[in-house]
């Protein structure tokens, strides 16, 4: 019985316990799950002022254009912007975007330099295969080098403590923004407002990287959604080491990407670092050995301390070493005395208010494969590339999910700052010394398409002398570089997409360097030796080619330009009762002719001064008719050069010694050439190339010099470029150097300067002190031979903006272009065969390139 009523009470007792199932329920419903997107402040976004409101703050996200150098005038008015403009004790935050994913860019900006023809699409993969394997390891090349490309974008985003949306805070903030974009308008740092897309896009790409990543994902943010719930993909995995943070993403097809997130902060205030060094923090130009290559965010976010604080703070702490300094305690610390003067003078620039202090953090956030080895060259890429600047960086322990999360907008007003601020990772500066870190400096993109030439430091960027936006005044480019340095490799693209557009190119040429090309594209190939010449062929008014055709005859008879105005306005009557007789049948026969009979006019028979020069005249044009020397020449019925023609190279290596001959078949041609570009529609594009111009241009007759300098700047209205190559830059600014070529150098806006002869290069700069700066001279020292390193480098400047590039080109784009005699054989062979164009291209790809051409066939089939 005892037994049963034990029993019983033991049921008892079990009914009154509580539910294991339920209590398990209630324990996991009142647990905060580990969900990022909790950690995220953004919630809305309102369009009509471009604000966004978020947990706790209102603010504003700018897209910035980084600079591409700086001076002291960028850094007054960014002192003046923190110290003077934005509210104290409010921090603002810089984040400069290193991207890997360029994939639309690169398809956006090839799309203009495609391949035309049979294999078109195929040969347009394999070209885009190779630079989208550039962007994902580096371009191949035996200096080894880590060259490769990325995009770099700036924003700057600011907000404010706000526990509601109010108009005030709107309005203050509103207020704010118009301020701070007028005050970086004045440091050239432009700048658009980003909306609620963009902001998720950015911390989409931040927070989500992978590291093999080329286009960005698709953030659809829609009418109803919080921001923050589209700025996490839901397939993320994030694990917080001690060292760094492992991000962790899978794809559609169930594959994950493992991606390493490491941060690196500033140890100490640099000695002296100065805003225009900023580049040189992602690579280094003098030592591209010191690169950044894996994508990065730097964040510097800053804030303006209080004023009267601050100089309270100065005042005590300049009283308390000067105090000491002037004790024996000086003795034992002698560095008190140093401190006491920094101190006063720290105090005097606060009291007068020409500085403030301003608290700072600075980071770098570098994304890289997880893998011990990838990651150890990630972060000595880093910490060299910054000290050989200047800069000590550190990678913190335990601290790695904090400085992660600190590089996306409005984190940090959200009261993640004053953690920072807490945890010693801020620095303190006078205000113009943290204006100087700030990381808005990267480098040149030109324009959004053309001729892909990556900048010095991997920036993406496009080639177009005919685009838009680059600051260019004119469509003319001067190349100037030693034999080898690759000026025809970055001529021939040019003139290939010209011809590729639907327009016309012409090349003088002297020395075959050409002929391959020609060939490859189907274009006309003339010897100088061959060329007909009629100056009366194509007139159609002699009232407007009157005055062309007699500057044509003047320089016949006097290639250095000794004829008067009397001798030009003869030449002009000559010229046109020749035209009144035989209209376009006229020849330099019939202006002698015409030059003759007035010579013997009764009028003139007591006018020895104008028979005189009709004589001297009628003597010099006399070789050029159809009984002189040069008759054959410029008296054809069938001019060598016919309107039908979309690309001609002109050979003249054969006139060399022939001087008045070469000086007047160039200027003939030039003044052919010009008119068709003045008669053909002006949407079409037309371009010049003058290979070896310091021979071509060499004429001591000043009128020519003035004629060619009018045509450079006239074509651009008739969308006309004149693209002038010399192998010495002597040849174009020199004292020695003829007016022509004077003219060609002043009136080309683009102005390529590749690898220089070192000797003729260093007296060229002793001569023209003016014309590079020290660190210009000190780069184009150090380029080399397109051959030998497997790309060209040089430097560009248009106006007064300098910027250095790099020319890689893929081997079906080396095949095309090639000018060796085997590879020029092995493409004639072909076309003998009947062999199509592309056909024998890709063939001597794949002779020449088997390995490289396997691999890019596999990644353009794979895309």
């Amino acid at each position: 019985m005892k037994k049963f009523l034990n029993v019983l009470e033991n049921l008892q007792n079990a009914f009154r316990m509580p539910d294991g199932a339920s209590e398990m329920t209630r324990n996991l419903a009142s647990l905060d799950f580990p969900q990022l997107t909790s950690v995220l402040p953004y919630r809305d976004y309102d369009r009509d002022s471009g604000l966004f409101v978020n947990r706790s703050t209102v603010g504003f996200l700018l897209r910035a254009e980084p600079l591409i150098g700086a001076n002291e005038q960028i850094v007054y008015v960014l002192e003046d912007l923190i110290k003077s403009k934005l509210p104290r004790k409010t921090p603002i935050s810089f984040h400069l975007v290193s991207s890997k994913m360029i994939g639309d860019q690169l398809d956006r900006g090839l799309s203009e330099f495609r391949w035309q023809g049979k294999h078109a699409d195929k040969f347009n993969r394999i070209t885009r295969a190779y630079y989208q394997r550039a962007a994902q390891q580096q371009f191949n090349s035996p200096t080894g080098l880590p060259l490769t490309l990325r995009d770099y974008r700036l924003y700057i985003s600011y907000c404010v403590k706000a526990k509601k949306r109010t108009a005030a805070v709107m309005t203050e903030v509103a207020h704010t923004l118009k301020v701070l974009r007028s005050s970086l308008d004045a440091a050239k740092i432009y700048t658009q407002a980003a909306d609620d897309q963009e902001l998720a896009t950015l911390v989409h790409g931040m927070l989500n990287a992978r590291h093999d990543q080329l286009y960005p994902d698709e953030v659809r943010v829609g009418k109803f959604d919080e921001l923050h719930q589209r700025c996490v993909d839901q397939r993320i995995g994030i694990d917080v080491r001690p060292d760094d943070v492992l991000i962790s993403l899978a794809d559609r097809q169930g594959s994950v990407t493992s991606t390493r997130a490491m941060n690196f902060m500033l140890e100490n205030n640099p000695d002296m670092f100065m805003l225009w060094m900023g580049g040189d923090n992602l690579s280094n130009l003098l030592s591209p050995d010191l690169t950044i290559a894996s994508p990065f965010v730097i964040t510097m976010v800053m804030e303006a301390e209080d004023q009267v604080a601050t100089q309270g703070e100065a005042t005590r702490k300049y009283l308390d070493r000067e105090k000491k300094a002037n004790s024996p305690y000086a003795t034992l610390f002698p560095g008190v005395a140093k401190q006491a003067k920094e101190w006063k003078e720290i105090r005097e620039h606060l009291n007068s208010n020409q500085t403030c202090i301003v608290r700072y953090y600075y980071n770098v956030t570098t994304f890289c494969p997880d893998t011990d080895e990838d990651a150890l060259v990630c972060e000595q890429q880093v910490i060299n590339t910054f000290k050989k600047n200047g800069i000590d960086l550190f990678s913190p322990t335990y601290m790695q999910f904090r400085n992660w999360i600190a590089m996306i907008p409005f984190i940090h007003a959200e009261g993640l700052w004053e953690d920072i601020k807490m945890g010693g990772a801020t620095c303190r500066a006078e205000s113009i010394q943290a204006v100087n870190l700030l990381p808005v400096v990267a480098d040149n993109r030109l324009c959004q398409g053309g001729l892909l030439t990556p900048s010095y430091r991997n920036q993406l960027a496009f080639l177009d002398i005919y685009g838009d936006g680059m600051g260019n005044t004119n469509y003319n480019m001067a190349v100037t570089g030693t034999s080898g340095a690759g000026k025809t490799g970055l001529v021939q693209p040019i003139l290939r997409s010209v011809l590729d557009s639907g327009g016309i190119a012409w090349v003088f040429d002297m020395g075959d360097g050409y002929k391959s090309f020609c060939e490859n594209v189907g274009g006309t190939y003339l010897d100088g030796k061959s060329l007909k010449f009629n100056p009366f062929a194509n007139i159609s008014s002699i009232n407007e080619s009157g005055e062309r055709i007699r500057d044509q005859l003047a320089v016949l008879a006097s290639p250095n330009g000794t004829l008067d105005e009397v001798h030009h306005s003869l030449l002009l009557r000559g010229v046109q009762e020749a035209w009144e007789a035989h209209r376009e049948k006229a020849r330099i026969d019939h202006v002698v002719q015409k030059l003759t009979t007035i010579r013997e006019d009764d009028k003139y028979q007591n006018s020895p001064g104008i028979t005189n020069r009709l004589d001297e005249i009628i003597e010099l044009l006399g070789k050029y008719c159809s009984w002189g020397i040069y008759g054959e020449y410029f008296n054809s019925d069938e001019p060598s050069l016919t309107d039908d023609a979309r690309f001609i190279v002109l050979e003249l290596g054969g006139l060399q010694d022939k001087p008045d001959l070469l000086v007047a078949v160039m200027f003939s041609l030039i003044i052919y050439i010009e008119d068709k570009m003045y008669r053909t529609p002006r949407s079409l594009k037309k371009c010049c190339t003058i290979d070896e111009g310091w021979k071509l241009l060499n004429f001591k007759n000043e009128k020519v010099g003035q004629f060619i300098e009018t045509g450079y700047r006239t074509v651009r209205r008739h969308r006309g470029a004149f693209i002038t190559i010399s192998q010495n830059i002597k040849d174009f600014d020199a004292d020695d150097a003829s007016g022509a070529a004077k003219a060609a150098w002043g009136n080309s806006a683009f102005k390529v300067i590749l690898k220089q002869d070192a000797s003729e290069f260093k007296q060229y700069n002793q001569n023209r002190p003016n014309q590079f700066s020290e660190l210009e001279r000190s780069v184009i020292g150090k380029f080399g031979d397109a051959k030998d390193q497997w790309f060209s480098s040089f430097m560009l400047r248009i106006n007064d903006t300098c910027s250095f590039h790099r020319l890689f080109v893929d081997p079906l784009s080396r095949a095309m272009f090639s000018s060796k005699g085997d590879d020029f054989e092995f493409i004639r062979q072909c076309r003998e065969q009947n062999m199509d164009i592309h056909d024998a291209v890709y063939q001597l790809a794949q002779r020449n390139f088997p390995d490289e051409m396997r691999e890019l066939e596999a990644l353009a089939e794979a895309a």
